[in-house]
């Protein structure tokens, strides 16, 4: 603190200086900026002297506009600076390296208060506190988005369960409806096959009562013509005793 204050009263002593030795120069600078204008308008006075009669007569031999309008105006003569606008001059060049000077010296006690509380103890440690706080805080919210995230994959993969689950129960009531149509459809060719076996069974037990009825009415026919030819013959054999023995 001490050191900084030297040093601004150094800067300041040699800034004053500095505005002193400016002062200085810009008044001997005006003095000589005087001097070449007053010589300089003496100089004019002189030029357009002699040049007068030369010019009046050219003008009167020529007489011509364009040869008036092609001459060339005569240069400018600055006008020197007065007392007041030299002052003022002075003034405003002091004002702004105050100004400055100013400036600098808030500059230099901003960084030096800035490094003195930054190197404090005090600082130091409320500075660690609020990073560790920071760092937590950055701990937390990572940890938190984490969670969300795994609790969104846990409900994402609880509805992909759910949903493969619903498809599993959809497939599997449509093979019962299909295991139930085929099986219907089986019973259904069981019956027609039962009942077709059925009709055949019985047309053959109709064919059989019909072959047995047949075989017994040819048996009972075969009895019968048999009968019939042994009564014939049984009355042949009698007549022809009969006629034997009446001879």
């Amino acid at each position: 603190g001490r050191r900084s204050r030297s040093a601004s009263r150094d800067t300041g002593e040699r800034e004053r200086s500095r505005h002193k030795e400016s002062s200085r120069h810009t008044g001997r600078g005006g003095r000589s900026d005087r001097r070449a204008a007053s010589d300089s308008d003496s100089e004019g006075g002189r030029r357009s002297r002699r040049s007068s009669p030369s010019s009046s007569s050219s003008s009167g031999d020529e007489g011509s506009p364009r040869t008036a309008a092609a001459a060339k105006p005569a240069a400018p003569v600055e006008r020197p600076l007065t007392e007041e606008e030299l002052t003022k001059l002075r003034t405003e060049l002091a004002e702004r390296l105050a100004e400055e000077e100013a400036a600098r010296r808030v500059t230099v006690l901003v960084e030096e208060r800035v490094a003195a509380a930054l190197s404090s103890e005090a600082v130091r440690r409320e500075l660690a506190a609020r990073l560790e706080r920071e760092r937590s805080a950055l701990e937390a919210q990572v940890e938190a988005e984490l969670d969300a995230e795994r609790a969104r994959a846990a409900r994402d993969a609880e509805a992909a369960r759910a949903a493969i689950a619903a498809k599993e129960a959809e497939l599997a009531d449509l093979e019962a409806a299909a295991r139930a149509k085929e099986g219907e459809a089986a019973r259904r060719r069981a019956e027609a096959e039962q009942a077709e076996l059925a009709a055949r069974l019985e047309e053959l037990q109709k064919r059989q009562e019909e072959v047995r009825q047949e075989a017994e009415r040819r048996k009972a026919a075969e009895e019968a013509r048999k009968k019939e030819q042994a009564r014939i013959l049984g009355k042949g054999r009698t007549k022809l005793s009969f006629s034997l023995g009446g001879k």
